[in-house]
């Protein structure tokens, strides 16, 4: 016991005892100590021989949100190797919750580094994570001790698009899963999967998780990147960020309407096409998780006077839900078809904003479906125009939302319905299959 020294540092009358464990990480190695130094701590502190600040690490999401610009990535040390710390709720408070107190802060993207106070780092760093009896979070490496909500990344995380596997397809013709996320150690950490056709730039749909039990969470002052494609392979030659440009669009509608038909509709900047996310960064409470959204293969163009009206008021409803039961939702969301508008002469005429012929195609529906744990499932659709431009008012064999407990959903000129799961998947066949053995209603509001 000759190597043993103590340390003392007071927080709250409580002794944090760091030497011991210093030692010992150095003896067993940073991946397999934890559980041999937590038991003698533990005992240690049983007998009464000193007591010390807890072994494991809470760190509050709502803190962490209101922390330093350049938020690093929180990941955790398993048997299994690494994973991204989740959200999860103890004591009404969100948190993540590392079980094995082993925790690493990563800052992905080129050319950026941690950085605590004047200290500058790698873009990694790996410690032991302690609470002190008064809260406060801090991380042990090698034998200083860190305040874990004061570092920050030099840069803003950069995320990326990636296809594992090319013989994974999905939708139609040929397309692929892209997941997008994080990359760590060379390890993908994906928070979104995108079935994207690379051809036509067209993105059947975006998967993720929406995690109910941290939606207690309030929200921060977080602002999002500028949306981005950091891969090769998609939109080659589509110029897709002029598509989305005001002036832009005014010239392919004309082309499709006629002039005075487009200036009739365009009266105002918020008559246009708007590049809506898929998986909306408000279902991610972590806002690094929120940065994963922007990417253009997250994204399709949609009217948005639906976008900022019902769409948007449905997110909300699903989020709600999931506060309101505490459960985990499993989120499908598309765009499917290409959209028809009455031009000038009263003819259908298809929509399309890329600078080649049939490429870009505007969606005709809007869509999503989601999913409980029980495997009961809503799914949603709506069209992607103002009526008075189309024939088809609603989707046949879909119902109004409200008849399942699902309100605001309803507008003058829009509206999303409310569709099972097998007749939801009869009008986008593209999307995944999935187990759905009943409809998920708002039980709290039919009772």
């Amino acid at each position: 016991m000759a190597f043993i020294k103590f340390i003392v540092g007071f927080e709250s009358g409580s002794v944090l005892f760091l030497p011991l464990w210093t030692h010992l990480t150095k003896r067993t190695g940073t991946q397999n100590f934890t559980l041999p130094c937590n038991r003698m701590l533990k005992l240690l502190t049983f007998l009464g021989i000193f007591s010390f600040t807890s072994l494991g690490c809470l760190i509050d999401v709502q803190k962490l949100n209101r922390a330093l610009h350049h938020k690093p990535l929180y990941l955790e040390r398993t048997n299994d190797g690494l994973r991204l710390a989740s959200p999860t709720s103890i004591n009404w408070r969100v948190v993540l919750d590392f079980q094995t107190n082993h925790l690493i802060l990563a800052c992905p993207g080129t050319k950026n580094y941690l950085i605590y106070g004047e200290d500058v780092f790698g873009d990694r760093l790996e410690g032991v994570c302690f609470i002190g009896r008064s809260g406060r979070v801090t991380i042990q490496i090698m034998e200083r001790m860190y305040n874990v909500y004061n570092f920050r990344c030099s840069h803003r995380l950069e995320s990326f698009e990636v296809v594992p596997d090319r013989s994974n397809l999905c939708g139609f013709n040929d397309s692929f899963i892209y997941k997008t996320g994080y990359i760590v150690n060379d390890e993908l950490f994906p928070l979104i999967e995108s079935c994207h056709d690379e051809q036509t730039g067209r993105t059947h749909w975006s998967k993720h998780e929406l995690l109910g039990i941290s939606m207690s969470a309030m929200i921060s002052n977080y602002k999002g990147p500028i949306i981005t494609n950091n891969n090769v392979n998609l939109y080659t030659n589509m110029e897709i960020e002029n598509a989305y440009r005001l002036r832009n669009q005014r010239d392919s509608l004309a082309k499709v309407l006629g002039k005075n038909k487009t200036k009739s509709l365009m009266k105002r900047n918020i008559d246009s096409f708007v590049k809506s996310q898929l998986a909306p960064p408000a279902d991610f409470k972590l806002d690094t998780w929120k940065d994963v959204a922007y990417h253009f293969v997250n994204a399709e163009f949609q009217w948005q006077p639906i976008n900022t009206g019902l769409w948007k008021s449905l997110e909300n409803e699903i989020r709600q839900l999931a506060k309101i039961l505490e459960q985990d939702f499993s989120i499908v969301t598309g765009a499917s078809g290409q959209l028809e508008v009455i031009d000038e002469q009263g003819n259908m005429k298809p929509v399309s904003l890329g600078e080649k012929p049939n490429t870009l195609w505007v969606p005709r529906y809007f869509w999503k479906i989601i999913q409980n744990r029980d495997y009961e499932c809503m799914g949603f659709i709506v069209i992607n125009f103002q009526v008075d431009y189309l024939e088809e008012r609603f989707v046949d064999g879909c119902s109004p939302c409200y008849l399942y407990g699902w309100r605001k959903l309803l507008g003058k000129e829009y509206a999303v319905q409310c569709c099972s799961y097998e007749l939801l998947r009869s009008i986008v066949p593209e999307m995944p299959v999935l187990q759905c053995d009943d409809m998920l209603k708002f039980q709290n509001r039919l009772e």
